[in-house]
């Protein structure tokens, strides 16, 4: 397929360009690590290529690479044979970390990257740094860090990602925190998404509210016998909001334990218990990441030209952009979170979502 570039890397150095690739589906998103899957000829040379734990490097998205985590080897009944390569972008590598204890989290930034630096144990990433400040209150506790990494970087409205020097191999990582590029009148604007300059091959916005709320109500866990606790119920969301205009969503949160593990400093662990205060944060940050996924009734789906503006050289994952499709009525700002690049015999395509949408006048 000519229309696309697909580099492996095997311990630290690139070792070839990938063959008669079929199909791929090149998928990273802002706040967590994306997928890939690549479907391409059984070749000698891409057995020699596709290896488990290998990384593949795309030029389209320059500041990323993919670790592969799946290969299926098949003949198919006509004697054609394929690799089917499936896995996730190089931030992945967190899941096999795990945070030790209860680590207090107040700015996400600094809590992603302390939290990289304190549990690395010999993984071979460098980690950023930024000046950049999100105040949250959260607890990692006894989780895998890619996993306290994903819920920090939704309550601090921040991404995450391990940018790739194809030159040196090396992984460092980064905080994303986005550039609004919508204001025309800034350094910083380079167009629009629209039919007029011909960068929107479909589009569309959906308002779905058969799903909605802005409140949450949530339950903690409720006393047993012996239990010197009263059960809690918190309120997080738009809770000034009253009468029509408040849409209350019940959170279960009953299996949120007053108790916790911590590190006894022997290599094992002993039970410790919240206290009311402690209790309260814990709960409320459980409720806050179930009501976050109810509060977004707007969509708006994009399959773009990558023209300009252009994926990776004038905008990157995180920044906001303006959207104006006068044929459905939409002027719209909105922060790009996902990108979907799919490559077929019959041409390259792109899929933009977004969200944080802010209508225009």
């Amino acid at each position: 397929m000519s229309n696309c570039l697909l580099y492996s890397y095997q311990n630290g150095r690139r070792t070839g360009l990938i063959e008669g690739i079929e199909s791929l589906q090149w998928m990273p998103e802002w706040q967590s690590a994306g997928e890939f899957k690549l479907v391409c000829s059984c070749s000698e040379k891409n057995r020699s290529l596709l290896t488990d734990w290998g990384m593949l490097y795309n030029p389209d998205t320059p500041n990323i690479a993919a670790l592969i985590t799946y290969l299926d080897k098949t003949i198919n009944k006509d004697g054609r044979t394929v690799i089917e390569a499936r896995g996730e972008f190089t931030s992945c590598r967190w899941k096999g970390r795990a945070v030790l204890g209860d680590v207090d989290v107040t700015d996400a930034v600094s809590g992603i990257l302390n939290i990289a630096d304190a549990n690395k144990r010999g993984l071979q990433v460098t980690t950023g740094e930024s000046e950049e400040h999100s105040s949250i209150d959260y607890t990692a506790s006894w989780g895998s860090c890619y996993e306290a990494f994903c819920d920090i970087a939704e309550a601090g409205d921040i991404g995450f990602q391990h940018t790739f020097n194809p030159v040196t191999a090396e992984e460092t990582l980064d905080i994303l925190t986005g550039t609004d590029r919508s204001d025309q009148t800034t350094d910083d604007y380079v167009g629009y998404f629209g039919t007029p300059p011909q960068n929107v091959a479909s589009a569309s916005s959906i308002l779905d509210y058969s799903d909605y709320g802005n409140v949450g109500v949530c339950n903690g866990e409720a006393p047993s016998e012996g239990d010197t606790f009263t059960q809690q119920v918190v309120y997080v969301g738009q809770t000034q909001l009253t009468g029509n205009d408040r849409h209350e969503i019940y959170i279960d949160g009953s299996g949120v334990s007053h108790t916790y593990q911590v590190d006894d400093g022997q290599g094992g662990t002993t039970q410790a218990t919240y206290t009311d205060a402690e209790y309260t944060v814990v709960l409320t940050n459980y409720a806050w990441a179930a009501l976050l996924k109810h509060m977004n009734a707007l969509t708006i789906k994009l399959e773009a030209r990558n023209t300009v503006p252009i994926y990776g050289t004038d905008y990157e994952m995180g920044d906001t952009m303006p959207i104006i499709i006068k044929e459905i009525g939409l002027r719209a700002k909105a922060m790009v979170t996902a990108v979907k690049l799919i490559y077929e015999e019959s041409g390259k395509s792109m899929e933009l979502t977004f969200s944080k949408f802010e209508l225009l006048e």
